[in-house]
């Protein structure tokens, strides 16, 4: 493989880690906001450090979803470059 191909596949993957990150944040702050307004409401019985949880255990999730769905192969990327440029 060339340098380019190679710069240009550490720039790509080094975006879909970000957006990974960006993902799971928004949405374990998401759930963990739902679920600490839901105990704070009485509605579900559980302690509020549970919600803190919740939202950690959704963002792991999240973001290793989003990290496997945001992946491309050599001949995608070798195809949008071409298209680019």
């Amino acid at each position: 493989m060339s340098k380019l191909f190679l710069k240009f596949k550490q720039k790509t993957h080094a975006a879909r880690i970000l957006k990974s990150v960006f993902a799971g944040l928004a949405g374990g702050g998401l759930a963990g906001g739902i679920a600490l307004m839901l105990s704070r409401l009485a509605l579900l019985p559980f302690p509020p450090l549970v919600a803190l949880a919740v939202g950690g255990g959704v963002c792991l999730v999240t973001a290793a979803l989003f990290f496997f769905l945001l992946r491309s192969s050599d001949k995608k990327l070798a195809e949008s470059i071409d298209e680019r440029f």
